[in-house]
């Protein structure tokens, strides 16, 4: 098996103070890359960040370009945004989701309590009331109902920032206009990709959230539970800032150790905000 991690740093020159959701963090994003190239060392992997511009949109758009012909010659490819960093002991995550199609976290399906690892693991079983009324008071759900079915929405509708696909999803895709995606939707490069992979009925496979350790949508008390408990933790949205928090904590190499659960809650409770 030949397998590829790709990765995105692309300043975006409108957007280059550091805001809560969607400003340029270097620290992050250095270790980020630095620990996905050792993870992709580990297990035998290539390593590619993309620095070059393709479309003329947000930067985030740019993790398209891994649909490209160039990448013909891999077995799967996983994508991780530069927000995210794997813990030292994180396992293959090639060895568990390699050629299951196109994997992701729903998280869809953690808003509305249909997610079953979560159930199985947290006890998390009813909608998260106030996520979904802010989706609707902004208007998300309207728009990703214009062309994405209820049950998607709320049952598989995934983040983009950690997937993995395999050398079929993209033979598929490479056979369709992807600059048809590669435009402006309801959220960004996030819809387009669900809109693709929904239209084009490539196989979806739910990623354990251990492998996008998401926690901004939690209480602190689960916060806590994720990160501790998650292989890749990531720093998505408003809580870039608890990065510097588990340095200052727990140390620089905070992703080394295994990190106390109750100090996780403290420190948690102290500095995340709940959105």
């Amino acid at each position: 098996m030949k397998n590829l991690i790709v990765q995105v740093d692309i300043p975006d020159s409108n957007n280059f103070n550091q805001n809560a959701m969607h400003g340029y963090f270097k620290d992050l994003y250095e270790t980020s890359k630095k620990e996905f190239l050792n993870y992709a060392k580990r297990f035998h992997a290539d390593y590619l960040c993309i620095h070059t511009k393709a479309y003329d949109l947000e930067p985030s758009y740019e993790r398209f370009q891994i649909f490209e012909n160039k990448f013909d010659h891999y077995d799967n490819i996983l994508y991780v945004d530069c927000d995210v960093i794997p813990k030292i002991d994180s396992p293959n995550i090639f060895h568990e989701y390699g050629g299951k199609g196109f994997a992701a976290f729903s998280e869809g399906a953690a808003f509305y309590g249909n997610n079953k690892e979560l159930k199985d693991e947290f006890g998390i079983k009813s909608e998260l009331e106030a996520i979904i009324k802010r989706r609707e008071r902004k208007g998300y759900i309207k728009g990703e109902l214009q062309y994405l079915s209820k049950d998607w929405l709320e049952n598989i509708y995934f983040n983009n920032g950690v997937f993995l696909i395999d050398k079929k999803s993209l033979e598929t895709l490479r056979k369709i206009d992807i600059k048809k995606y590669v435009k402006p939707f309801v959220l960004y490069d996030q819809s387009a990709m669900n809109k693709m992979i929904f239209e084009n009925d490539i196989a979806f496979h739910h990623l354990s959230y251990k492998y996008n350790g998401m926690f901004h949508y939690l209480d602190d008390r689960m916060k806590s539970k994720v990160i501790a408990s998650s292989y890749f933790v990531h720093f998505c949205g408003p809580m870039k800032n608890i990065y510097e928090e588990l340095a200052k904590e727990f140390g620089c190499d905070w992703f080394c150790k295994c990190l106390n659960e109750k100090r996780l809650y403290d420190m948690v409770h102290n500095s995340a905000e709940f959105i």
